[in-house]
């Protein structure tokens, strides 16, 4: 769990700066910001043991990993 905290902090730092520099409505600003989303709702889902989604937002975790979107 902390290794997924680390990563939304991580991942909401480097939002910042992309939207600083090259604008909120900038391609890479929205890739960071859907990944940041699904950060989130897994660490939501984590958290009310809402396992519904579980499966799926965790696929998509492992996926930004392996793809070197997120540093774990």
């Amino acid at each position: 769990m902390e290794i997924l905290k680390m990563a939304i902090t991580n991942k909401k730092e480097e939002m910042i700066k992309l939207g600083v520099t090259y604008g909120l409505t900038d391609q890479h600003t929205i890739i960071c910001s859907q990944q940041l989303d699904t950060l989130l709702n897994l660490f939501d889902n984590l958290n009310q043991h809402n396992h519904d989604n579980y499966d799926e937002d965790l696929f998509r975790y492992n996926m930004l990993t392996q793809e070197g979107h997120i540093s774990a």
